[in-house]
């Protein structure tokens, strides 16, 4: 039942990424480009910050749906790997980065708004 303020916080997160990502697939142009404005690196960030939400989100859903719980885990551990390895790089903490095509960024988005919304009705 969607009645706590994790649930809705959840939702608009997911809603969000989920509708960056899927309107830089469907377009023509991507926000990610040259053209776009937006740099790699603020891009690692909100990657890493929604992975690690998406991680957080999980142990709210493991006491009702332990498998939407394993599958979340796990991509949000990837998701956040893949951001903050290339902003720990930034800050020279790391030795190396992963280099990221604006197309993957857009796919993880819609990946990753995705579960955000799926655990806005699967949590506690």
């Amino acid at each position: 039942m969607v009645h706590a303020v994790r649930h809705w916080v959840s939702f608009v997160i997911g809603l969000v990424i989920a509708l960056f990502g899927l309107f830089s697939l469907i377009g023509k142009e991507s926000w990610l480009g040259p053209a776009g404005g937006l740099t790699g690196s603020i891009l690692a960030y909100v990657l890493a910050f929604g992975g690690l939400y998406m991680v957080f989100d999980s142990f709210f859903e493991y006491s009702f749906h332990s498998g939407i719980f394993i599958t979340t885990f796990i991509a949000g551990i990837v998701v956040f790997g893949l951001g903050i390895i290339n902003v720990l790089h930034s800050f020279d903490a790391v030795a190396f980065s992963v280099p990221i095509p604006a197309f993957l960024y857009d796919l993880l988005f819609v990946v990753e708004g995705l579960f955000l919304v799926i655990a806005t009705f699967v949590m506690d």
